[in-house]
């Protein structure tokens, strides 16, 4: 587990049994931190240790696209039981829906957002990304300064056009940070946040920073994303219409309340079997 979670937690605070920590997957393809945050963001709600597993092992799928993924997909495909909860994730497009058995809807305690429950037919539950809940780890900076540019991953392996952002004057954050709170804590820090990496936003919106979305790829996570948190962005924006919205005081953060109720929700829909707690008074019994 990340020196994060044993700050924000301590040793002490973090339970284990017999099973073992808690089994968590989430994508390490390259270094993002909207994937690196999982660990700490479910030992906070679970009150367990957290390790990464694969999607073969894992009791918990959370933040990130990862319900497309091969490996995950097999698995919630395989009909093995038991399957691994899922809260908060979502899928990278509307590709056929899952061909999961009678078992998965029991597994589901939230998805990000509509656009993923398409694919995952019968949910009737919360929307949300687990990563509204930063806030609750990370406390929130009291002097915030400048406009932060959040570029996607991807987007690093672009000199040149990582080059022409810098030259424009940004404070750019950089996602690929070995410590994903470090990241956190930079856009915290923003007085807005113009952003392709949608965990920009939802960190931004986390806090209440005003943000933008700034065109570069695909729209369909945003969209799943915007509607768990009543945005209406109707499409992405240009760099120069992205820094107009700023400069005029157009560029808004999703509404507090909102977001609070949705940060409520995910709590509460956290798959109670995996907390230390319930765990604990099941073995007293």
């Amino acid at each position: 587990m990340s020196g994060v979670a044993e700050d924000r937690h301590g040793e002490q605070g973090l339970a284990t049994d017999e099973a073992g920590p808690l089994r968590l997957y989430w994508w390490n393809g390259k270094p993002n931190f909207g994937d690196a945050i999982n660990p700490d963001i479910v030992a906070s709600v679970s009150g367990r240790q957290v390790v990464w597993a694969s999607p073969a092992e894992c009791d918990l799928l959370a933040i990130g696209s990862v319900l497309g993924f091969g490996p995950v997909r097999e698995r919630l495909e395989s009909r093995e039981h038991p399957l691994p909860y899922i809260w908060g994730s979502g899928v990278l497009n509307l590709r056929p829906a899952l061909d999961a058995g009678p078992e998965l809807p029991s597994r589901i305690k939230a998805l990000r957002g509509p656009f993923t429950a398409q694919r995952l037919p019968g949910y009737s539950g919360p929307f949300g990304d687990p990563g509204l809940l930063v806030s609750r780890i990370q406390p929130a900076v009291s002097a915030r300064s400048g406009i932060g540019l959040v570029p996607h991953h991807q987007q690093w392996n672009e000199p040149a056009q990582i080059d022409q952002l810098r030259s424009a004057g940004f404070r750019l954050i950089d996602v690929r940070l070995a410590d994903p709170w470090e990241v956190v804590r930079q856009i915290a820090g923003c007085e807005a946040v113009i952003s392709t990496s949608l965990h920009g936003l939802i960190v931004a919106d986390a806090y209440g920073i005003p943000n933008v979305w700034l065109d570069g790829l695909d729209p369909f996570k945003f969209y799943d994303y915007f509607y768990s948190v009543r945005r209406g962005d109707r499409r992405a924006r240009s760099l120069s219409e992205a820094l107009h919205e700023v400069e005029t005081g157009a560029a808004r953060a999703a509404d507090r309340d909102v977001v609070a109720e949705v940060q409520r929700q995910l709590v509460e829909a956290f798959p109670r079997e995996l907390c230390a707690r319930a765990r604990q008074e099941r073995s007293m019994q």
